[in-house]
């Protein structure tokens, strides 16, 4: 035998890769956190209205969301600051009574309302978006502007006069929210801050 069939033999024995099935996607971190923090927070606003009292970061509540849908990668710290983004929500930035929670995670044109509130007595519509994932000091981001402007282009076709705003609440430090009404007539790319 030549040269010729010694590498012939060789390519012979090149092992082919076994095609295996895609592992599942796994949820971003922060992406993932930030659905436990909304389910969270409005679990305790809900348990708290039944209830009859102030809503409070109630450890049952955080426990069972974790062990039906359990962060997977550096769980101490994820559980930390859910913990921390539920309580600094519900001790700040909670609306007062008469305001209720009315849904979590809605369903509009362009995309999920975090949490909408009803008024009790005016029947007055509120909507909170929540970012967990950065903090921000100064102006809210064009990205942030931008889905600020089309939800509030949902919830007005929606709820029409009965819509008072939409607050952007960032939970991590540095904390902040910006508060955002309807104008009567505004384009997408205007938008008013509410004092």
């Amino acid at each position: 035998m030549g040269r010729r069939a010694v590498r012939r033999k060789r390519a012979s024995h090149r092992q082919i890769p076994i095609l295996r099935r895609p592992a599942p996607i796994a949820r971003p971190f922060q992406l993932h956190l930030g659905q436990l923090t909304h389910v969270a927070i409005a679990d305790c606003l809900i348990s708290a209205q039944r209830g009859g009292r102030e809503p409070v970061v109630d450890s049952a509540v955080i426990d069972r969301i974790l062990s039906a849908d359990p962060l997977r990668h550096d769980r101490r710290r994820g559980e930390l600051l859910l913990r921390s983004f539920v309580r600094g929500y519900l001790e700040s930035f909670k609306p007062p009574s008469p305001w209720r929670l009315d849904a979590a995670e809605r369903r509009v044109r362009d995309g999920r309302i975090d949490l909408l509130y009803r008024h009790v007595v005016t029947d007055r519509v509120l909507a909170d978006e929540l970012k967990t994932a950065r903090g921000r000091s100064g102006p809210v981001e064009p990205e942030d502007r931008a889905q600020v402007a089309s939800y509030l282009a949902d919830l007005e076709t929606e709820f029409g006069t009965n819509l008072v705003g939409l607050r952007l609440v960032y939970l991590a430090p540095p904390v902040q929210i910006h508060r955002f009404r309807p104008a009567t007539i505004r384009r997408r790319e205007q938008l008013t801050e509410m004092p």
